[in-house]
This record gives structure tokens, C-alpha cells and sequence, in this order.
């Protein structure tokens, strides 16, 4: 399943296997906001095979879409947005899961006034892709939310992924096929038939999202 953006300074496309799972517990939801510019992206990956995992990452995405919808980026500002999102979700969980206690790995960025902002908890993966070098972002094995942000400028490309997509795939791999100049639709595929391509026995959900910043005036 793919699908590709390109508003208000921004190119997007995702993709998304189901590997060799009986189910899809990724979920995921990328979409321009309100004012100007402003782009938000997010992964959930349910951390249970089972309903319930789906349910959490569900649960997750829409959270956090809700919020970037309503402007409290813009009202609060960005750490703020993810904070009060974040306590929304685990509250909602606890409310609605009841035995079947789970949770979700999240990777959100907000694109906003010539900064991305985002926000990771679990093993979910943000890398950045610049004057032809690749770069780890977030720390996918930290034990708690980490909230950051930085400048981004012209021409950089943003990758989102859940766990699936990082363990079946090299971090060159993955560089080469963000620095080709193609639109992110086209990255997203090539992603995936390399993944396609191994066939791992075991392998997991994958969800890719692909950004590239168009706006003029980031560096």
C-alpha cells in the first residue's frame, strides 16, 4: 500500500508489507496541517502480535493526528504537542486494553516553520539524509520518550520506519536508496522490493515513510 504527497513544501510516500506475519499491527498516517507548511508524519508498531497490538498502534497514530489537526503545535508548541499526546495514549490504553495490557513503538516528526520536531518511543527508526551522508537520529533502544528537534533545510530527506524495515536492512541500503533522485514514492518502493528481495523467513511488519523538504528559505 502506497501512497504520495506533495503540499505545502513537502514530498511524502510510504509503503507498507505485512512480511511473513499472519497480521498487521503497523499503522501509520502522514498529512499536512492546518498552517502553513506544516507536515506531520507518523509509525506505530503494536509491540504484541496479537489485536491488541493493532488496536495500540491505531490508537497512537490517531492521537497524535488529532492533536496536529486541532493546531496545539501552534497554541503549545511542538515538545508540548508531543508530551500531552503521548499522556493521551498511554491513558487511553490503560482505559480501553485492560488484560491484554500492550503498547506501541511510535516515531512522529513534525515539520514546522523551517524546524522538524519529533518524537520517539520504542524501536521504531528516524533517519536523515543530507549532502550525501546518512545519519541515525532518535535511539530506537532508549527506555524513554525522546523529544528533539532541528533545522532542516532544502533538499534534506526524511525516512520513518518500524522495526521491521531497520533489522532487514543494511544502513547503505538504505542510504542508497534515499540519495537517488527520484520523487520518495519511487525510494519507498525500491525499499521494499529490497526487502522483498531477501525473504526472510521471520520477517516482521514494515512500514516506511519518505519526506523530502521542498520549502524554500531552510538553508
Amino acid at each position: 500500500m502506497i501512497f504520495l504527497k506533495r503540499k505545502q513544501g513537502v514530498q511524502a510516500g510510504n509503503a507498507q508489507l505485512m512480511g511473513q506475519q499472519d497480521r498487521q499491527n503497523d499503522y501509520f498516517a502522514h498529512l499536512p496541517g492546518r498552517e502553513k507548511g506544516s507536515y506531520l508524519a507518523v509509525i506505530a508498531d503494536g509491540l504484541t502480535k496479537k489485536a491488541a497490538g493493532k488496536y495500540a498502534a491505531v490508537i497512537s497514530v490517531e492521537i497524535l493526528k488529532a492533536g496536529f489537526s486541532d493546531g496545539l503545535y501552534v497554541t503549545q508548541g511542538a515538545e508540548p504537542y508531543f508530551i500531552e499526546s503521548f499522556k493521551a495514549i498511554g491513558k487511553r490504553l490503560g482505559d480501553n486494553i485492560y488484560s491484554n495490557k500492550t503498547g506501541a513503538a511510535v516515531i512522529a516528526v513534525l515539520i514546522w516553520e523551517g524546524y522538524l520536531h519529533y518524537a520517539s518511543a520504542g524501536n521504531c527508526s528516524l533517519y536523515l539524509c543530507h549532502d550525501n551522508e546518512i545519519d541515525l537520529i532518535n535511539d530506537p533502544d532508549a527506555s524513554q520518550i525522546e523529544i528533539d528537534s532541528f533545522q532542516i533545510r532544502k533538499k534534506d530527506i526524511v525516512m520513518l520506519c518500524s522495526q521491521g524495515v531497520s533489522q532487514s536492512l543494511t544502513e547503505m541500503e538504505i542510504f542508497n536508496q534515499l540519495n537517488r533522485k527520484s520523487h520518495p514514492y519511487d525510494k519507498c518502493q525500491g525499499l521494499s522490493e529490497l526487502i522483498r528481495q531477501k525473504g526472510w523467513s521471520n520477517q516482521d511488519n514494515a512500514t516506511i515513510i519518505i519526506l523530502e523538504n521542498m520549502a524554500e528559505g531552510n538553508g
